[in-house]
């Protein structure tokens, strides 16, 4: 478990976590300038995050 809190309350905030996200990586594709710094600002952050799933679970 990554939060030592109660499962339902990992979930929720792990759900508003993913709203601000989402809205965020929305706002940095619209205001880049072009196209490459879009796609490089979307694709380095989900790299980190999936590094981060994967040593969290254990790296399987």
């Amino acid at each position: 478990m990554a939060l030592p809190i109660a499962r339902s309350q990992a979930v929720l905030t792990g759900m508003l976590v993913a709203i601000v996200a989402g809205a965020c990586a929305a706002l940095w594709a619209f205001a880049s300038r072009n196209a490459w710094k879009a796609w490089a600002g979307l694709a380095i952050p989900t790299a980190l995050m999936a590094l981060a799933t994967s040593l969290l679970r254990g790296g399987s």
